[in-house]
Parts: structure tokens; sequence; C-alpha cells
């Protein structure tokens, strides 16, 4: 075979056995290599040598796995070029299984598991992947029948939401709410589960007196100020660093060690309510103006990344605690039976848009990627 030599980060990469690796790594640093090196030596060990066509190879465009594929191919000639492997049955069936080889884009992937597998999803097995211009038309015609129906039925609360969230005297605010709920739905891999989760969590709102730590919105919500907070203690650790450094702007280091003392009695909170209290005083000393012998550009970079994680708390206070628990959980209460009524829309929509697919032979990628999902895992109630 032939030697090629890798970075010790990148040979560590290439023997991770037995465990989920993530390998973040930039633009031409040798990603591509280091993954072809990778499944070439689980084709060619000595113990167990798998075959190419058990393998998943996901990447983001075809162009890519074309490429990919091509790369393997290559080190596999090259291996069997060598004495070593010359007469080596498992290599030379490995280049016979290359060509079918699950070397593709994750829709790539979904799509041959639909075509294999449709009948277990009654799925038309003539069915194709649609334009998005014929989608384009067809979701207009969805939405226009889905709200010509409602206004039909006249019902009160759907009523009141037109108002609150129309524009004048189209449906445009509501038909882009509806639009909007229905994508970020999508995204979840049972979207109808997760639709009627949102319905039962706002029936519990109704009648919340207070915001509750134990809902799941709740919990997500406290996770991602907490993150959010851990950002901003990385970045005035950051400005520590640098008046500390030969040079630095030494005085500044009293605001930044309040600064700290602050963020850290933020982090340590573990409930949204005792993140709302503290938020209620934040507040911050001014930098000193003692003369000290540094550069402009050491205080200019200290004031600056300040001022990100003070600008990263203002949003937060604003986005997030902007009223006590118990007036956000009434004000909730109050739109909680209008939210309902947007669920609801967003379920019809798609469900009126899947019967209008199916009859069409039609799927989407957000398709693709959910009947796989269907097809590989079994959810849980």
């Amino acid at each position: 075979m032939g030697e090629l030599r890798f970075a010790p980060e990148q040979r560590q990469v290439i023997e991770a056995r037995n465990c989920t690796t993530l390998v973040s790594a930039a633009a031409g640093s040798g990603k591509t290599a280091v993954l072809v090196q990778r499944i070439i030596e689980k084709l060619t060990a000595k113990e167990a040598p798998q075959d190419i066509n058990r393998l998943l190879v996901v990447t983001y465009t075809n162009a890519a796995a074309a490429e990919m594929r091509e790369r393997i191919g290559k080190r596999l000639n090259e291996c069997l070029a060598t004495e070593a492997y010359a007469d080596n049955i498992h290599l030379q069936k490995q280049v016979l299984l290359l060509r079918n080889a699950s070397i593709m884009t994750i829709h790539g992937f979904c799509l041959s598991l639909l075509r294999e597998f449709f009948y277990e999803l009654d799925l038309d097995p003539g069915f194709r992947i649609a334009e998005e211009a014929e989608l384009t038309l067809l979701r207009a015609d969805v939405m226009e029948e889905l709200l010509e129906d409602r206004y039909e039925k006249g019902e009160e609360l759907f009523l009141r939401l037109t108002e609150c969230i129309g524009s004048g005297k189209t449906d445009e605010g509501l038909v882009k709410h509806i639009e909007n709920f229905y994508k970020f739905a999508q995204s979840a891999p049972f979207p109808e589960s997760w639709l009627k989760n949102a319905t039962e969590a706002l029936e519990r709102q109704k009648t919340a007196s207070t915001l509750s730590e134990e809902e799941p919105c709740v919990r997500l919500l406290t996770e991602r100020i907490k993150d959010i907070l851990e950002d901003c203690e990385r970045v005035c650790r950051s400005a520590v660093e640098i008046c500390e450094s030969p040079g630095g702007p030494i005085p500044y280091l009293e605001a930044l060690d309040a600064d700290g003392e602050l963020l850290a009695t933020l982090c340590a909170k573990e409930t949204y309510r005792e993140l709302s209290d503290a938020f209620t005083d934040i507040s911050f000393q001014a930098l000193s103006r003692k003369k000290w012998e540094t550069t402009e550009e050491k205080k200019e970079q200290v004031k600056g990344l300040r001022k990100v994680y003070k600008d990263m708390l203002g949003k937060l206070k604003k986005d997030y605690f902007f009223a006590k628990p118990e007036q956000m959980a009434e004000d909730m209460a109050t739109m909680a039976p209008l939210l309902q009524v947007l669920v609801e829309l967003c379920a019809e929509y798609g469900e009126r848009y899947a019967r209008k697919k199916a009859e069409r032979g039609l799927v989407d990628f957000n398709d693709l990627e959910h009947l796989a999902v269907r097809l590989l895992v079994e959810e849980t109630k």
C-alpha cells in the first residue's frame, strides 16, 4: 500500500474505533483524505476486514460523493498494485462492490431506502421528487382551500387569530405564520407528535399561574440561557488574559473580575425563576481610567470583548426576562387558545398538503427524511 503521511490528530481520527467521533476541521485541511484512509484501513484490516457495501458514507453534494468514490477506488487499486495485496481476494471484491456502495448525499440515502422498502410505508412505487415550482403552487392551493373552509365555519377563535396576526385586508400575515410554524415542525423527526405535544402544553398553560420548570419548553429555554452565559464567561476570560499578558491594561482587571463574579453567579443558577431574579439587578462598574503603560490596541481589544458579553447579557434580559414569570404565565394563558388554533391550522395544513402529494405520487425533501426515519426508528410514546 502506498505510504501516506498524516498528522497525529489525523491519524487519531483514522484509527478511532468502537466509538462516536466528531471531527471539526477547516476547509482544505485534508478531511476527505482522512476519511478515505479511514475507510481503506477498515477494508484492509488484518482481522475482520469490512466490505465497502456495509458502510454508509454521507456527503453534502453529489459531486463530493463522486469524488469520494473515485478516491476510494484509486486507493484500492494502489493497494492491489503492491506485492502485499496483489492476490488479496477480499480487496478485489471491494473494487467490484464499490460501484454500488452507499456513498451519497443524505437525501440520496433516504431515497434509496424508500425505493427499496416503499411497501412498508404504503408508498406508491412510482413516486417522484417534485420540482420546487410544482410544490409552491400546490402549497398555495392547499393554503387557500384551508383558509376558505375556516372562514366558512366562522369560528370565533379563528377570527380572533386573523385579527391578531392578519395584515390589513389580506391573510398574508396569517399565511406566513402557518407556513413558518409548519417548516419549524418539519425539523422534528415526528412532526405530528411534536404538534400534538405543543397542543397539550398550551392546554396546560391555560390554567398555569406561573411558568413551570417542568415544562419542556422552559427546561430548553433555561439550558439555552445557561449555554449563552457560559459563552459570556469564556469571552470574559479572554479579556482577562489580554489584561494579564505582557503590556496588558492591568487596571481593567478590577472591573473584569467583578464581571467574572457576576457571570459565575448567573451560571450557578439552576432554574428559570432563579435566573429571572438574578437578571433584575445586573450592573457593571466602569473600566478604570488609571494610567498604565500599555498599547491602545490591547485596550481596544479588552473593551471590544467586554462589549460583546455585555451586549449578550443585554439581549438575554430583553428577550427572556422582560417580565416576571407570573406576568409571563398570565400573558401565555391569554394567548394559549389562539396559539392552539394556529397549531391546529398548521396540523391541518400538513395533512392536506400530504394528501395532495400522495394523490399525485409526489414527495418533497422533507418527506424523504421523515419517511426514512419511519423505516428506521420506532417512535416512542
